[in-house]
């Protein structure tokens, strides 16, 4: 098979697995056409790239917002209090106190 060839036929079922996966979509609203709005968006990817060179995708830090949650243990460890005893007090398990004190970056004035 020549080069010549094998490109028709690539070309030939590419057009054709478009057309199955537009029938596809009319059939069972859970696959998404290509070129259809809710397809998966190309135009991020410089974004996409920069955060994967950082690492992933921006975690929660200093700069976020306080849930209630987190407002109280970091009033609680500004008072000296461990994680430990905090999770006494709020019925958590130390292991989710000292994610919340991670991802938020606990303590801190704010």
């Amino acid at each position: 098979m020549s080069q010549l060839e094998i490109n028709e036929y690539q070309d030939a079922y590419r057009k054709a697995w478009d057309a199955q996966n537009k029938i596809d979509a009319q059939i069972n609203k859970m696959v998404i056409a290509p070129g259809h709005r809710s397809a998966p968006a190309t135009g991020d990817l410089q974004v996409a790239k920069k955060n994967g060179s950082l690492g992933g995708r921006p975690k929660t830090g200093n700069n976020a917002p306080l849930t209630e949650k987190a407002k109280v243990i970091n009033n609680m460890l500004k008072h000296g209090l461990t994680a430990a005893s905090i999770a006494g007090m709020l019925e958590l398990t130390e292991k989710s106190v000292k994610g919340i004190i991670t991802r938020y970056g606990l303590p801190r004035d704010a």
